[in-house]
């Protein structure tokens, strides 16, 4: 799948030109993204922000499509992580979670998430 994926991404990268101006309005006129990943660490961002990144992610994915993001593991039991959660919980049907990977470090898993 992620040979799959890095294909769509190469294809349809800066397609839906609406991830150049986050805070304005989405262009109805977008292909829509299989894919998107966020490669910030989402409880970074003020709580507003997540709220309309997610937004327009949502906005420009497919109603098949798949958002990944990352989180450390120490964060994601502070309070900000625990509100990304939340907020993600909120925005989309499906959220799982991978298992933690260890090796990295700090150590990490990741959020997959479907409409």
């Amino acid at each position: 799948e992620f040979d799959q994926l890095n294909d769509n991404l190469r294809k349809n990268a800066f397609k839906a030109g609406a991830f150049t101006n986050m805070m304005g309005p989405v262009n109805n006129n977008l292909s829509y993204f299989q894919y998107a990943i966020l490669a910030v660490v989402g409880s970074i961002l003020v709580i507003t922000s997540q709220e309309r990144l997610l937004d327009v992610i949502l906005d420009v994915m497919s109603d098949d499509g798949l958002f990944v993001t990352y989180a450390y593991v120490v964060g994601a039991l502070m309070p900000a992580g625990l509100r990304f959660r939340k907020c993600l919980k909120k925005k989309f049907g499906i959220v799982e979670q991978s298992s933690i990977i260890w090796q990295n470090m700090p150590p990490a898993f990741v959020y997959r998430c479907r409409k």
